[in-house]
């Protein structure tokens, strides 16, 4: 028979991803982070384990979102939060409006227009 492994008991993150990016200035050891996010969507928020464990994401918005990392045996957990900040350079067709403001005035059938 081959030889039994130990199950980690290491609960950590390599990476945090927001949309697809990996966020700026990750440090596995820190555990809050502000993140700017387009205001009008949710963002997608991916954790990848570092050693073999389980994540799970919180996501709502606005707000914070909580990524929860356990570790591989199960006896330990943290978890990391992002403090979610309306970043109004963003559009909700994922261009940016290249240095001009755009004010939210989150009013109802009320049409904004960027121009050039």
């Amino acid at each position: 028979m081959g030889d039994l492994v130990a199950q980690s008991n290491v609960a950590s993150l390599s990476s945090i991803d927001v949309n697809g990016k990996p966020l700026a200035g990750f440090d596995p050891s820190t555990t809050s982070y502000s993140v700017g996010v387009n205001p009008t969507r949710v963002p997608l928020i991916t954790g990848t384990a570092a050693s073999n464990g389980s994540v799970s994401v919180q996501t709502p918005m606005p707000g914070t979102a909580t990524v929860t990392v356990t570790s591989e045996d199960g006896s330990t957990t943290k978890t990391y939060t992002l403090s979610l900040v309306p970043d109004t350079t963003q559009t909700s067709n994922g261009r940016g409006l290249e240095g001009r403001e755009l004010a939210l005035g989150f009013q109802r059938n009320k049409e904004v227009t960027v121009s050039k």
